[in-house]
């Protein structure tokens, strides 16, 4: 009898945008791995066939590529506080059949000192997109043609966000913001209707930072 235990599931990641995002030197990593595949059993046969083994595919070896970059844009004159700060962030891991996640990019601007009087402030703006691999909308698309049944076909996760870092104190600052989720979960199932997508979201919220 053939045992195993499945692969765990994965979550799209989110962006967060960070008024205190410092800066970082473009960069690229490649990482060796051995993994189970997520949509195709050991026997060959997708794993929403019912005549696929229990066991999912294994797979060896596995790489990703990521770089990033970070750039002062403008400078007030005059000041060394005010100023415009651009961040990008890009990883790309090719393999469809080992990766729910292919590629993923964010970017975003801060300025500090954007309103009269508050120069250790930072406003900031950013956006994130997840691009979920074939292998997962496979799945999904031959789950649907041997049930029969109808549910969302996963594809991507974006986020929208803004935010402002308040320096109240030395010691606090309070960072509200707002994000927009568009396809949540990477077009996710509703657990009250799986047969559609999660809508998209809007998210209000309020970090804050004490330095001891």
């Amino acid at each position: 009898m053939e045992m195993c235990r499945p692969p765990a599931g994965r979550r799209v990641t989110k962006s967060s945008i960070t008024a205190s995002h410092t800066a970082a030197k473009p960069r690229a990593a490649v990482a060796i791995s051995i993994m189970q595949m997520f949509s195709t059993a050991s026997n060959g046969v997708s794993l929403a066939n019912p005549l696929a083994s229990v066991c999912p595919r294994r797979l060896s070896g596995d790489y990703a590529i990521y770089a990033i970059a970070d750039q002062t844009l403008w400078q007030a004159p005059g000041s060394s506080d005010n100023d415009l700060n651009g961040f990008v962030r890009v990883a790309i891991a090719p393999e469809q059949d080992r990766n729910s996640i292919t590629w993923y990019v964010d970017m975003g601007m801060t300025y500090k000192g954007l309103l009269p009087g508050r120069d250790n402030d930072t406003a900031g703006i950013g956006f994130a997109y997840a691009k979920l691999s074939n292998s997962v909308s496979n799945l999904a698309k031959a789950d649907i043609a041997l049930s029969g049944m109808s549910q969302p076909i996963p594809d991507y996760e974006a986020v929208v966000e803004v935010t402002y870092q308040a320096q109240v104190t030395q010691w606090l600052a309070v960072q509200p913001f707002f994000q927009y989720i568009i396809h949540p979960g990477g077009n996710a199932a509703d657990p009250n209707n799986p047969a559609s997508a999660i809508g998209n979201a809007a998210v209000f919220g309020l970090r804050t930072a004490v330095t001891f």
